[in-house]
């Protein structure tokens, strides 16, 4: 199984490990809370011109994890997310993206709900900077549809 092929690694990497792992086209699959948690990123890498995100903002409109793929934004808020990998993009800048968030069509809660605490939709319009990391070259334009929960 994939799973004891990648565990043999723990011991010893050679070239009869590699080429079981190869034979079985065993392939990682990860999250990307050690680089872009949103996925923005890496669809903007791909060459997506308009995404639509869910964040997942924990009942609060907070852009905490969006903002840092602006200009001027803050340091990455996950530890060992390193701070090269970011800006992706060059505009708007941090800040306007934070009040864009707060300006962004809210769904009235009823009071007392048990779950859902917010819903905020609204629409980035973001021109990309160069990102050495994610191979993103500068001054393309993209269309960021965010859905907020």
């Amino acid at each position: 199984t994939a799973h004891s092929l990648v565990g043999a690694l723990k011991s010893s990497i050679d070239a009869a490990a590699v080429e079981g792992i190869a034979s079985a086209a065993v392939h990682a699959v990860i999250d990307g809370g050690f680089s872009d948690g949103t996925g923005i990123a890496q669809a903007v890498a791909t060459g997506a011109q308009e995404i639509v995100v869910i964040l997942n903002s924990y009942a609060t409109n907070d852009p905490e994890y969006f903002e840092v793929l602006f200009a001027d934004g803050p340091p990455p808020p996950n530890p060992g997310v390193p701070a090269e990998l970011f800006p992706v993009f060059q505009s708007p800048v941090a800040a306007d993206v934070v009040a864009a968030f707060g300006k962004f069509h809210t769904l009235r809660v009823p009071v007392g709900s048990e779950f859902l605490k917010v819903l905020a939709v609204g629409r980035i319009e973001a021109v990309t900077t160069e990102n050495a990391y994610f191979g993103i070259e500068a001054g393309r334009s993209v269309v960021i549809n965010v859905v907020n929960v």
